[in-house]
């Protein structure tokens, strides 16, 4: 797999390496303009470039030793992306440099190969009087078995009405051309044959295949895998026309609509086959690249905007296929794109950025804010997951969230899918936050949790803790307010405290008297009173510091029994949001 792409005035980089995760999904993201496309150019390039060493000069000329000349061809015979002119391959249009010899442009690769280890090939180009020059100047190989197989996809632009069976030149210069719908339907069809020689060697000798060779058929097999995910994905088969090479002049490809049967619990044909072509562009988008992705000969896919022709609810859909399919089958995937829907909902350590500073990938969600900036978006973190959520919960720290997630875990229950925002406001000014949020998102509901501080008590309902200071008509906003003092003094239980330093309960007795003040019982009652109205916070904490330990450690060891039935209620109405 590839581990880094290093470019010497290659269109928009003058100088730049860029390292890339070894495997998986990698998102490209920037605005227009700002080398997404050129590295993935580079790749395509590169392996166009080794491809025609290896056919001008033999394997050799891309080997350590070797100390031939380069090998030229027109600009008619290059095809790896498409150009108006080979100059524009060059940075600033400038194909050559004073003091320099020709060979002015380079691209280096380096790649990993699981038996062979690392190695890496820098090819140099030149262009002279319109003929392209090139020759590999830097290699580590000795042999060809460990190059890495590439494909560049540019966004599908249709297909043709008669599309003819592509010899592999033929189907690389449509590639490059951006004209990958022209030779869907051979990729389809070689996809289809292989399956039949599969079925075949499993079926030798038999009736019928057996059920286990069916299913590990089903679950490996590129074709079959394709017709899975375009069933569930648009509801329609694929649907080859036999090809005969002597007498057929066009390939035919259909779609064949299906719905699942539960009876049968099979896919059934559910009306009439119509032809590819006929059928939008998301889903000729998705079928291209989902051919190309689960072909057994790629290793390293370049994706130019694959989502440009699908619905925002469909782009996530697609990565998330591809990242199936990369966790199956080990390939490598570069995918250059605008979608916000994507951008949103991938991990950060899958997404490079390309800003004005070095392309790198993403470390934190403020990296992710000034990447979104950049392309013009406004995007904020916590919006974004309230959207999808429609749950908040106003706490005054985000560890209080924590401490009741474990508890719930505890309980054999869980506090998914609801946002945390931490603020020290009152209930009536995260109230009004609230009621703006609500304009722009509908249906959201939340819970605002306070610690009592100096309040007297008798303002919180004992039953629902419902801060009865704060009256107000709002159906989705409840206040809640702690009892004690603040949410540390309900973990106040020696046992739980003991078993988190892994001591004796006897051993702490000492620092419970004289450290908090507070009467010994190895078994205090689980409800008020005590009230614990002292601040026991920073003592509490200080003591799990000093045995390596911390107050979400204490909230994580709580069994059912010890906790207090005031973080029960909340844990019950935080559920019920």
């Amino acid at each position: 797999m590839i581990t880094s792409i290093e470019m010497r005035r290659f269109k928009r980089f003058e100088a730049e390496r860029i390292e890339v995760s070894r495997s998986g999904n990698t998102l490209l993201a920037g605005p227009n303009n700002s080398g997404k496309s050129t590295l993935l150019h580079a790749l395509a390039v590169w392996s166009f470039c080794m491809f025609v060493l290896r056919r001008g000069k033999g394997d050799e000329a891309i080997m350590m030793g070797f100390s031939g000349q380069g090998y030229g061809l027109s600009d008619d015979d290059f095809n790896p992306i498409n150009l108006p002119d080979l100059k524009h391959l060059w940075y600033g249009l400038k194909t050559q440099i004073p003091g320099e010899e020709g060979y002015s442009l380079t691209i280096r690769v380096d790649w990993t190969h699981p038996v062979d280890g690392d190695h890496h090939l820098k090819i140099s180009l030149s262009l002279t009087n319109d003929r392209l020059f090139i020759r590999a100047d830097e290699t580590t190989l000795t042999s060809c078995d460990v190059l890495p197989d590439i494909v560049y996809l540019p966004p599908v632009a249709g297909l043709d009405a008669k599309e003819p069976f592509a010899t592999p030149a033929m189907r690389r210069a449509m590639l490059g051309r951006g004209l990958a719908g022209s030779v869907l339907r051979n990729v389809l069809l070689d996809l289809r044959r292989a399956n039949e020689v599969k079925r075949a060697e499993l079926k030798e000798g038999k009736t019928k295949i057996s059920s286990s060779d069916l299913k590990e058929l089903r679950a490996t097999d590129p074709w079959e895998r394709l017709q899975s995910t375009l069933r569930e994905t648009f509801g329609f088969e694929i649907f080859m026309a036999d090809y005969d090479e002597t007498y057929h002049t066009a390939l035919q490809a259909f779609t064949q609509p299906v719905v699942y049967d539960e009876a049968t619990k099979r896919y059934r044909n559910a009306g009439a086959k119509r032809d590819l072509m006929v059928e939008g562009a998301g889903a000729l988008q998705w079928i291209c690249v989902y051919a190309y992705a689960v072909n057994p000969d790629t290793d390293t896919l370049l994706l130019d905007e694959p989502d440009a022709h699908l619905h925002s609810s469909l782009q996530g859909v697609l990565i998330d296929a591809l990242d199936a399919l990369i966790e199956s089958n080990g390939k490598q995937v570069l995918v250059a794109t605008h979608s916000r829907e994507v951008l949103l909902g991938a991990p950060l350590e899958k997404i490079i950025s390309f800003e004005k500073a070095k392309p790198k990938y993403l470390v934190s969600e403020a990296d992710r804010v000034r990447m979104f900036s950049g392309l013009g978006e406004v995007y904020d973190p916590f919006i974004d997951r309230v959207r999808k959520t429609k749950r908040i919960v106003f706490v005054e720290n985000a560890s209080d969230l924590r401490a009741l997630k474990a508890m719930a875990n505890s309980l054999g229950s869980s506090l998914s899918d609801i946002e945390a925002y931490p603020t020290t406001e009152s209930h009536k000014d995260r109230r009004k936050f609230f009621q703006k949020l609500e304009k722009g998102i509908p249906g959201i509901r939340a819970l605002s949790l306070r610690d009592r501080d100096g309040v007297p008590l008798n303002t919180v309902c004992e039953k629902t803790l419902r801060d009865k200071s704060d009256g107000h008509g709002l159906a989705n906003f409840a206040s809640r307010t702690f009892r004690r003092r603040e949410i540390e003094n309900y973990a106040l239980v020696p046992a739980c405290i003991a078993r988190t330093l892994g001591l004796e309960i006897t051993a702490i007795r000492t620092w419970w008297e004289e450290i908090l003040f507070l009467p010994w019982s190895e078994a205090p009652p689980a409800d008020a009173p005590p009230i614990l109205e002292g601040e026991f916070k920073e003592a509490l904490a200080t003591r799990l510091k000093e045995a390596g330990k911390s107050i979400d450690d204490l909230w994580g060891e709580m069994a059912p029994e010890e906790i207090h039935e005031d973080l029960k209620t909340l844990i019950s109405q935080l559920q019920g949001l």
